[in-house]
């Protein structure tokens, strides 16, 4: 599996490699997590016995210099208990969670405890860090159609070699989710709430500066006769601040209103997403701005071909700065086919310029024509293993390769070269069953 990532122990966005050999009740596993400047490397093994799991790895991070992160795994989980422990002795890491609950009638009631106590040493700095964590929560469901969430929670973070950083967080979350299948239509409506308040005990001035925040979701989503889904929903936030933090105070709203119907085996979708963006201290109000987008789209699937396209303007509106407003547009149109072989093509024409709200003028600046497009051609069959030729281009960069497909995995072998960066990428994706 290789995803985005953003690693705590190199402390920058990442691409992360993990992969598992599974011969029960033995689990060899690793990761390779790489940046431009520093890297991670695991290899470990696991042990599964009734509810629990006992593992440790060799784990090397390599920068300016080689630190040892080598550590041991614990997991339990039983029927009124759930346990986690982990402990890395050289980096003077260590976090026990533990969470005892009791499930009566689909009711659940427990209590999520942990605590975490590490020291990181970054290719950049060193840091030392202490999290603390205690909710009760109670979750379950009604009549198969009602679901819900209830927690409370006190948890900290504290910096002893930068307390300035450190705070106090107070929580309380509900959320209830609601289906209800009808002959021609299906109900499906979620409603959230989270009220949190942060004490953040290490900026005392003359007092503790303070920030509330309340979130607040609610989302309806109907399926109409098996072949319309309309969306609706709604989010806001508020946060206020006090002290020396003031300035961050602000509201968030976002609202969608679209909806996707399938038509003859093409899905056609529309939508509209307002996201407003109020800036409540006088400092910053002039960047208060409202973001509109509205898209209109269109995708069919076929046997191992998937073809679409979409069309979407995005508006911003500052209300104390309409000379900063601004409309990009694009049009976009793909391609893709998934076989033996592997091919999508995807071009994007664009523009962007100013716009002004009063009058309904759009004056362009640019405009573009971007290309991406990327394959796999196999060349040579041995056995079950087929190998071939890889490329990808987009507007960033391109990259050449060889790709190797078998039972169960691939490797990959690309030289890329992107934002003027010359680089090597290296991928093994294998998975087994026994």
């Amino acid at each position: 599996m290789v995803q985005d990532y953003t690693s705590s122990s190199i402390g920058k966005r990442t691409q992360k490699l993990a992969y598992s050999y599974t011969f029960n009740p033995w689990e060899v596993y690793g990761e390779n997590i790489r940046s431009s400047s520093a890297g991670e490397y695991s290899l470990g093994l696991r042990y599964t016995r009734g509810n629990w799991v006992v593992g440790g790895d060799g784990r090397l991070i390599v920068g300016q210099n080689y630190v040892n992160n080598s550590g041991l795994t614990l997991n339990y989980r039983g029927k009124v208990l759930k346990l986690t422990g982990e402990i890395r002795p050289l980096l003077r890491y260590g976090e026990v969670r533990l969470t005892p609950y009791i499930t009566l009638r689909k009711q659940t009631l427990g209590l999520t405890s942990s605590y975490e106590r590490a020291h990181y040493r970054l290719p950049s700095y060193s840091e030392d860090l202490i999290t603390y964590e205690v909710s009760p929560y109670l979750k379950g469901g009604v009549w198969e159609a009602i679901g819900y969430a209830l927690d409370v929670g006190y948890s900290g973070r504290e910096y002893p070699l930068t307390p300035m950083k450190s705070y106090t967080t107070y929580r309380l979350h509900g959320r209830i989710e609601v289906s209800v299948p009808q002959p021609l239509i299906t109900h499906n409506l979620k409603v959230e709430g989270r009220l949190s308040r942060y004490n953040y005990v290490g900026l005392r001035d003359t007092s503790i500066p303070v920030g509330v925040e309340e979130r607040s979701v609610f989302e309806y989503n109907p399926l109409v006769l098996g072949i319309f889904k309309l969306n609706l929903s709604a989010h806001r936030t508020l946060s206020v601040y006090t002290g020396v933090l003031r300035n961050r105070s602000k509201v968030y709203r976002d609202i969608l209103v679209g909806g996707e119907m399938v038509l003859k085996g093409t899905n056609v979708y529309l939508k509209r997403r307002r996201e407003d963006h109020v800036l409540l201290h006088r400092s910053r109000s002039s960047d208060t701005r409202t973001l509109v987008r509205y898209v209109l789209g269109a995708y069919r699937t076929l046997p191992g071909i998937t073809l679409g396209s979409e069309i979407s303007a995005i508006y911003t509106l500052y209300r104390f700065k309409p000379e900063d407003n601004s409309l990009y547009r694009y049009l976009d149109g793909e391609i893709s086919y998934e076989g033996r072989s592997e091919f999508s093509f995807r071009i994007r024409m664009w523009d962007r310029g100013r716009y002004v709200s009063d009058s309904a003028v759009y004056y362009r600046l640019t405009r573009g024509l971007d290309i991406y497009t990327s394959g796999w051609i196999p060349i040579v069959r041995i056995g079950d293993v087929d190998i071939g030729a890889s490329y990808d281009i987009k507007p960033e960069g391109e990259a050449v390769g060889v790709r190797s497909v078998f039972v169960g995995g691939e490797v990959l072998a690309m030289r890329r070269y992107e934002n003027e960066h010359l680089f090597w990428q290296v991928s093994l994706k294998f998975s087994r069953s026994f």
